[in-house]
Order: structure tokens, then sequence, then C-alpha cells
């Protein structure tokens, strides 16, 4: 008998059908590659228990908060009790030492260092012009950070504030296609290909090197997924995206920047990845389509490299910029959205199975089946998660021109 050959296996294995995204061009699929889609990211977020489920929900605690605002006027350089914007003296204890930065401002050299001698609700008393330093006037706004904490002998004990942990979550989302053909078109000899099915079901996920159609509407769910539940079995819900997850309110005005048009500056990159940076984040790959990749590898002309990129299979090369906060690699995702700049921590973002991609007969190949034909379907459920929303940002809106 003839050996019968196909595109791919003609068994019902699970992770031949997922797997062949990784055999498309890097720069055809890279957040898929790159983020990952198997099981193996459960332990980017440590999950240990409770899944599978429809309901991804993991645990994030954060540290006390180090600033704080001056919250008053009249603030002069005798004045010894200092008030702060509503709601943070929780975070300050007796003892600490601060520091005031310029007056009007949160960033610089600080002016002022001041020891705390009590607190009393979002109002600290403190003594003036700590070590080398002499007691300044400063204005409503003006940055103030937790410096060191120094506490006298004997003393009993300072206990410190405890923050509550907060519960990220999302829904899954099942995708599906399906191949429906004749047995006379499936057994049609054709020039270059073998099982016409299989080739229709490749294409899937893997058009000629290109990203199929199902692997796009996974891809596409970073963009544009919404968080919505699926109360029954039969409603529709759907996985939120990046963007449910980094908004101003999860991270800061910071982290998210609208340019209204503007068009986009190395100010513009570097406060974004200065914000993460200042929040104990870390950005690993900045993500944007032709016209950003092009306008970012003019920004650093000067500094761009080629380094290879280990987190995915087959170490592509990729372009790593130098930015006064750390290298970033730079990667052109064909599908972003124009005027739009994704700065991520691959490292805590990625797709989750709930059950992986499966590929199998629904209807047909049945000799008690009348039905003259075949129709395999493709399905899979998936969902999204982003941990630590600081660690990541976006510029959005931003001008395309170059």
């Amino acid at each position: 008998m003839a050996e019968r050959l196909s595109y791919t296996d003609t068994t019902t294995n699970i992770r031949a059908v997922g797997d062949m995204i990784y055999n498309i061009d890097f720069q055809e699929a890279a957040l898929l590659q790159l983020l990952g889609f198997t099981s193996a990211n459960l332990k980017k977020f440590a999950v240990k228990q409770g899944w599978p489920s429809t309901k991804l929900e993991i645990l994030e605690d954060v540290n006390v908060p180090f600033t704080t605002l001056l919250d008053e006027s009249g603030f002069d350089s005798s004045e010894t009790d200092m008030t702060i914007t509503t709601g943070t003296g929780v975070y300050f204890r007796k003892g600490d030492v601060l520091g005031i930065r310029p007056t009007g401002t949160t960033t610089g050299d600080f002016q002022e260092k001041v020891l705390v001698t009590g607190v009393s609700g979002d109002v600290l008393p403190i003594v003036r012009g700590w070590g080398d330093t002499n007691g300044t006037a400063a204005l409503t706004g003006t940055g103030i950070k937790l410096l060191t904490r120094t506490m006298p002998e004997n003393n009993i004990y300072t206990t410190e504030h405890i923050t509550t942990p907060t519960a990220p979550y999302n829904y899954t989302q099942i995708l599906d296609a399906a191949v429906e053909m004749s047995k006379t078109e499936e057994l049609m000899s054709r020039y270059g290909i073998n099982d016409h099915m299989d080739m229709q079901v490749a294409k899937l996920f893997n058009n000629s090197g290109q990203e199929g159609r199902l692997a796009q509407l996974l891809h596409q769910t970073f963009y544009y997924g919404e968080r919505i539940l699926r109360a029954s079995g039969t409603a529709y819900g759907s996985m939120g995206g990046f963007e449910i997850f980094v908004t101003t309110s999860t991270a800061s005005t910071d982290h998210v920047v609208d340019l209204n048009q503007a068009a986009l500056s190395l100010k513009d990159i570097h406060g974004v990845i200065r914000a993460i940076r200042d929040a104990n984040g870390r950005v690993t790959h900045l993500v944007t389509g032709s016209f950003g990749f092009e306008k970012i590898r003019d920004f650093y002309k000067d500094s761009v490299r080629t380094v290879q990129e280990d987190r995915v299979m087959g170490s592509p090369a990729v372009d790593e910029i130098v930015t006064p906060h750390g290298r970033v690699r730079l990667v052109y995702d064909w599908m972003c959205p124009t005027g739009r700049y994704y700065f991520i921590n691959a490292d805590k973002m990625g797709w989750v199975p709930y059950r992986d991609f499966e590929r199998k007969s629904i209807y047909g190949g049945n000799t008690n089946n009348p039905y003259d034909g075949t129709i395999e379907q493709v399905i899979g459920e998936y969902t999204f998660m982003v941990a630590n929303p600081k660690s990541h940002g976006l510029i959005f809106d931003a001008h395309a021109s170059l």
C-alpha cells in the first residue's frame, strides 16, 4: 500500500496543532511567540491550584509607597508639622527621615531633610533641617520621599503599614474554525498537494509562513480584547487584552500617555521607561508597528544593535536599543495599531490555555452517516494575563509622521 503523506500529521495530537505557530517567521507572529500561549505560562503567574477554570485570577501585593506630596500652603522654613496628601499619612512612621524636593517640583535633589517624630492622620510632626540641611519653605505639591528610618535605643518596635493584595483576573475565550469539503473535493488530486484537508486546516495557523486565521484571532486579543464574563454555556464571553490591565488607574499617567496626535519624541519614550523603572519595574521589549519601528530605529540609529531573542524558539535576531534606563528590545508587530507603543515586561504577561487548540472531526467520515463529506474543526480556549501593571506602559494616539 502506498504511503499517504500530509503537510501535518493526521492524528488529533493537541500539541501538533498549536506548535505550528512556532513554524511561522518570528516577524509574522512576534507576540504569540514572545509571550507564549502554553501552560508553561502558569509559572509566570505562580498558579498552583484552582486551574483550569474559566476565570484566571492571581494575587498581587505592592510595597508601601515611599512618596507623597506636601498638601498645605504657608509651609515656611520653621514650621514643625507638615500636612501631606490625604490618605498617605498611614505610610509613614515616627523615626522616618524624609527628603523634600525643590519647591513646587517632584524631581531633583532634596532641598531639605526632616525627621518625623509622630504621625497624626495626614499631619506629620517633624524636626526641620535634619543633618547637614536647613529649613526651607515649600509650595503645595512639592514632592516628599522616605529616605531611611532611624530609631533611638530601647525603642519597643515600629509597626509597618500593611497593604491589601489585589486580585487581577481574566476570563477564557473560545476560538474555533472548521473546514468543510465533500469527499470528492477531499480526494481530488492536486499538483503539490497530498492532502487537501490537511492543507486547509494547516492554513488556520501557518499560511505559507504567515500567521493563519486562528493565530491572528488569538494574537489580536492583546490589542483589542474585552473582558466579558460568559454567564452561561450559550452566552458569548471574551478575554481582556493589555489595555484592560495597564491603565492610568492601575499604573499612572506617566505609564500610560496620550499624545493627542503630537509627534513621538525621545522624551516621551524615556518618560514611560523612567516611570516603569521608578516603580521598580523593568521594560524588556517595546512593541510597535511598521511606522513606529522605523521611527524608533531612527531615534537610536547610533546605538541600535542586533541580539538573539532567547525567549523564542530558534533565538531569532532582534534589534536592541540603549536608553538611559537600560537596554530594550524592539518588536515589530504588523498587527499593532498605528500610533501605539507598548512597553512590556515579557516575563510578566502571556496567554494561558484552558484547553489547547485541538483538531477533530465533528461530522462525516462515519459509515453510519449519510453525509458525503468531511468537516474538520480546530477549537481552543485561552485567556490572557498581565502581572504587575506598573512594569508596563503605553503611548497612544501619536501622530504618524517621520
